[in-house]
């Protein structure tokens, strides 16, 4: 039985070190009255951008795009009070 709950604590605490929380967009979230559940995944990001896989071309003879980000929108972002890595995250296309 401990080792079932251990082995769940360890998924647990694995899957969480995949991504970051922007603790101040969760407290605009729920101070709009969502749950906190909700914003916690709303206000979530990758902690560690260089774990996600490459963009593979569509077509052989087509080169990948390259991900853009608008500066603009990470700077309100961030004057805002959110963390940049959030931030860039969500303004990035």
């Amino acid at each position: 039985m401990n080792r079932i709950a251990i082995a769940l604590a360890l998924l647990v605490f694995a899957s969480a070190s995949n991504a970051g929380t922007d603790y101040q967009c969760v407290n605009d979230c729920t101070g709009k009255g969502y749950m906190y559940q909700y914003c916690q995944s709303r206000c979530s990001y990758d902690d560690n951008p260089s774990r996600q896989r490459p963009i593979q071309p569509q077509n052989p003879f087509q080169m990948p795009q390259i991900p853009q980000t608008d500066y603009k929108c990470v700077s309100d972002c961030t004057s805002k009070g959110y963390l940049y890595q959030y931030c860039q995250q969500r303004c990035s296309y």
